[in-house]
């Protein structure tokens, strides 16, 4: 079982690289086929004397970088409705307790994810329901000094797609879009070259 998680680490690992090269039929394929093989196996609690102090976490964690690719690969390929299933059990994956991230951020990307793929299916009201708190909750975080690529860019997101949950009409569907690209003009010119910050700027343009 620890030789199969450490192999389906990186294949998780591939899948996500295929993602930022923009190969996203492949990230999907790689995800999907990870995410199964990492259900199927249910290690001990822990591993007593083992590289591998607690097998379940870290499970866990490969199968939340393998649903997060599947997600994102699944929305960039139009199957909205697999891009949600990702996202929601995605969410239902306890918080790492080894990384000294704030899980809170976590959480945040795979609500945002969540409501992009919930937008594309036409059910905008409930996007709105999930966009509003966390646009809420990134505007804290500004005001108390949040900054950074990983910040920027997830409030950028967070913006863009409680924009598309809003009709043309809504006054905060432009504001949402201008401000989101002024955020992503905040980066540095190098930031601005990497693939996914490129693809959010033509879907807020596309907007």
């Amino acid at each position: 079982k620890r030789r199969a998680l450490f192999e389906l680490a990186v294949a998780s690992l591939q899948s996500r690289l295929a993602l930022f090269k923009g190969s996203n039929q492949s990230a999907f394929d790689l995800a999907m086929q990870t995410s199964d093989r990492l259900r199927q196996i249910v290690p001990p609690a822990t591993e007593a004397g083992s590289v591998i102090r607690d097998a379940a976490v870290f499970r866990d964690n490969v199968l939340r970088n393998a649903l997060t690719t599947a997600s994102l690969a699944a929305i960039r390929t139009g199957r909205y409705g697999e891009a949600e299933a990702a996202a929601r059990e995605r969410q239902t994956l306890p918080p790492n307790p080894y990384s000294e991230l704030d899980p809170r951020d976590e959480k945040s990307r795979a609500q945002v994810t969540l409501a992009h793929a919930i937008v594309l299916q036409g059910r905008f009201a409930d996007a709105r329901q999930v966009t509003e708190t966390e646009v809420a909750r990134y505007r804290d975080e500004l005001q108390g000094g949040a900054s950074g690529l990983s910040f920027t860019k997830d409030f950028a997101y967070a913006l863009y797609v409680d924009a598309l949950a809003r009709p043309a009409g809504d006054s905060r569907r432009a504001a949402n879009l201008a401000e989101a690209s002024r955020q992503l003009n905040s980066l540095s010119a190098e930031a601005n070259q990497l693939l996914d910050i490129r693809e959010l700027r033509g879907w807020i343009a596309a907007a």
